[in-house]
């Protein structure tokens, strides 16, 4: 069987990957100036008045990420309805083999940021790190891929009737 491809949402995919990378490079690029959506400040450069427009345009691409990645999921569990728990769990479990890959290798990046570097009493910078952990996933992208895991899941066992 000829599996079926979809040469537009790899586009999108690529363009919207691009538009991440962007939206990244210029909050740090223009830091300070107008990030996050911040009212513009600098009466002296119009082009600041762009920025919050600019980000919002930016920010599409991670919903599309969501929206092309639950097609393609839906999509094959659609055509195989009977393995729909099984195409969830596997589909789940590479996100989260790619999450737990990522996790190690940030490890040593976490113990300087959160303990080594970071000020406070051991305790503290300990708890800080727990929190991260905890809250974020551990390292920057990790909300992504879990957050991917949870609406899968969630998508999943509210579309079974």
């Amino acid at each position: 069987m000829k599996k079926e491809s979809f040469g537009s949402i790899d586009i999108l995919k690529f363009v919207c990957a691009l538009l991440v990378v962007v939206l990244h490079v210029s909050t740090y690029a223009f830091a300070g100036l107008a990030v996050d959506s911040a009212p513009p400040t600098g009466k002296d450069n119009p082009f600041l008045f762009f920025l919050p427009i600019a980000f919002t345009i930016l920010r599409i691409a991670v919903p599309m990420f969501f929206i092309a990645s639950g097609f393609l999921l839906f999509k094959k569990i659609k055509e195989n309805p009977d393995d729909a728990k099984s195409i969830v769990k596997n589909y789940c479990l590479r996100i989260f083999k790619l999450y737990l890959f990522w996790f190690i290798i940030s490890i040593p990046i976490m113990i300087d940021k959160y303990i080594i570097v970071a000020e406070g009493t051991l305790g503290e910078r300990i708890f800080s790190l727990f929190w991260h952990i905890v809250f974020y996933g551990g390292f920057d992208g990790a909300w992504y891929l879990l957050a991917t895991i949870v609406s899968v899941w969630l998508v999943y066992a509210l579309s079974r009737k």
